[in-house]
């Protein structure tokens, strides 16, 4: 094994011929895909094959983000389409055993489609703890408030995954939860003291310390040092291996982000420099990959180490019934539904499953106080026809006539029934796509909307 340590990003879909260069010469030690990689099951197998094939081994890390909820590299119709973590945390209020065969059952699920793409790693469980008034960056992707429900659906989440054969990444250590920042933008400072922090924001990683990889938060805990914990040999050394006891390989959070300043080069030498194992650089710009390589080192000693012992973890899938987890999913998905006044019935989650969508809007521009046709119901059934008007982040559809049920329509997570126009507005975040149904605004207006949307 002779990599260097860090895990790269690409610019698109397939590696172009100077990437090809840069990772045969300088062979990184994994490679991670965002949405800007994904295409279909068979680009993403070739894009994975030649990393593969230019660093001249498969004894490499091929990592994805695909936590459910907001974070989801890979999108119907060619995958599944997962809840937020926060749903197995509301589930366990009432059935906590229930939870955590639902958190099990979903990482699992998630595990078999990486496994088939041939990627072997998913940044996560996300086991950060949040508090009131925090930045919503972690929001609903955190399973609870409670350290104890984090500890008991984050390890679920690890052995879901790690039964799927794919690697899971405890993150984001030492705990992104209180941060009042997004760390992309800007470097959060959380300022609550060693005791309440030890109390909660450090329980999870110590109750998961054996995982095969962990991944750093970009922010600073004064009470320890004023550096930046991924940059910090204060954290990294006495609170993550000292306290914590993690025992993984422990790579830093995109050094492209905001929260950590200077020249790229200059970043990847300090994380390492900090006791970090890996740098994890993610944005895919040639130059700065370029740079990467350039200031970093060998993968050899402990890192070299924690590297093979993560990647030994790796092992061929479990059986399992995909059909009884995808139900565990969906009962987990309509508790988080019912607690949010939602509709739980029918099939609004139908997202959840693969699909081909057959949808072909025509949209008429209308003035908006042109009252919407009337129809006859039973051509509606035949031809659903809505109004769609794009305001802002929502998306409101108004059905005409009561066969046309709401919740059969893609990508509803709040449902209001006015009367007389029975409308549905989508309100963001939401954990599924914003819409299924490709509706384009060029401009704030209401428009006509005629397709054939697949119904559940």
């Amino acid at each position: 094994m002779d990599f260097k340590a860090f895990i790269t990003g690409c610019a698109d879909k397939a590696l172009t011929d100077a990437e090809r260069e840069l990772f045969a010469r300088e062979r990184p030690c994994g490679l991670i895909l965002f949405a800007r990689n994904v295409e279909s099951p068979e680009q993403i197998r070739k894009l994975v094959a030649s990393f593969k094939e230019a660093v001249g081994t498969d004894e490499v890390l091929t990592l994805i983000d695909q936590e459910g909820g907001r974070v989801q590299r890979l999108r119907p119709p060619n995958w599944l389409s997962m809840p937020p973590a926060r749903c197995f945390g509301d589930l366990y209020a009432s059935d906590p055993a229930g939870a955590k065969r639902a958190a099990f059952a979903c990482a699992r699920l998630i595990a078999a489609e990486l496994y088939d793409l041939g990627l072997n790693t998913n940044c996560t469980p996300l086991i950060d703890v949040p508090q009131e008034g925090a930045h919503d960056i972690i929001g609903d992707r955190a399973f609870s408030t409670d350290p104890e429900v984090v500890i008991a659906l984050g390890r679920a989440v690890m052995d879901g995954t790690l039964a799927g054969g794919v690697l899971p990444v405890i993150k984001h250590v030492p705990g992104h939860g209180r941060a009042m920042a997004d760390s992309h933008r800007s470097l959060p400072r959380i300022d609550a003291c060693k005791e309440d922090l030890e109390k909660v924001d450090f329980l999870p990683f110590q109750a998961l310390h054996n995982a095969p990889l962990a991944m750093t938060a970009h922010v600073v805990l004064p009470a320890f040092d004023e550096r930046p914990a991924t940059v910090s040999p204060v954290i990294m050394g006495e609170v993550i291996r000292g306290q914590m006891g993690l025992t993984g390989l422990v790579m830093s959070d995109d050094i492209g982000m905001k929260a950590i300043g200077g020249p790229i080069g200059e970043r990847a030498a300090k994380v390492l420099e900090a006791g970090c194992d890996v740098v994890l650089h993610c944005s895919g710009e040639f130059s700065e990959m370029v740079d990467v390589a350039g200031a970093t080192p060998r993968l050899d000693g402990k890192a070299a180490e924690r590297f093979a012992a993560a990647r030994a973890y790796l092992h061929d899938p479990e059986p399992f019934d995909a059909a009884e987890a995808l139900a565990l999913v969906r009962e987990a998905a309509t508790t988080r539904l019912a607690s949010l006044g939602a509709d739980p019935t029918e099939q609004a989650l139908a997202s959840l499953r693969p699909r081909t969508l057959r949808t072909r809007p025509r949209l008429k521009t209308r003035p908006s106080n042109r009252p919407p046709p009337s129809r006859n119901p039973r051509q509606q059934r035949q031809s659903p026809i809505g109004r769609a008007a794009t305001r802002a982040s929502n998306l409101m559809v108004t059905s005409f006539g009561s066969t046309w049920r709401a919740s059969k329509v893609h990508s509803i997570c709040s449902w209001q029934w006015p009367e007389p126009k029975r409308s549905i507005s989508l309100e963001s975040p939401c954990w599924r796509s914003p819409s299924n149904i490709s509706i384009s605004s060029p401009k704030p207006g209401t428009y006509a909307l005629k397709s054939s949307p697949t119904i559940w």
